[in-house]
C-alpha cells in the first residue's frame, strides 16, 4: 500500500554522536523511497524527539522527496 514504518531506531549510547544515527535513518528511507513509499511513519518515544524536528528536519525532507519522486512518476 506504499506505507513504510520505521520504530524501534536507535545508536547505543556510547556510540552517540558520531553519525551512525544519521546514517541509519538516511539508509531506512533511502529503502523505503527506492520501493515508491508513498507515506512513511515514525514511531518514536517522546525523549527522542529533539532528534526529529531538527532544524532541518527529516519530516520535511522526507515529505519533499516523496512529493518530487511523485510528480516524476504522474508526469512520466
Amino acid at each position: 500500500d506504499g506505507a513504510f514504518r520505521l520504530g524501534d531506531v536507535g545508536v547505543l549510547p556510547e556510540e552517540r554522536c558520531k553519525g551512525f544515527g544519521d546514517l541509519l535513518v538516511r539508509l531506512l528511507l533511502f529503502k523505503a523511497l527506492t520501493h515508491n513509499a508513498l507515506k512513511i511513519t515514525l514511531f518514536t518515544p517522546p525523549e527522542t524527539e529533539a532528534f526529529w524536528v531538527a532544524p532541518l528536519s527529516y519530516r520535511s525532507r522526507v515529505l519533499e522527496l516523496i512529493e518530487r519522486e511523485t510528480a516524476k512518476g504522474e508526469a512520466g
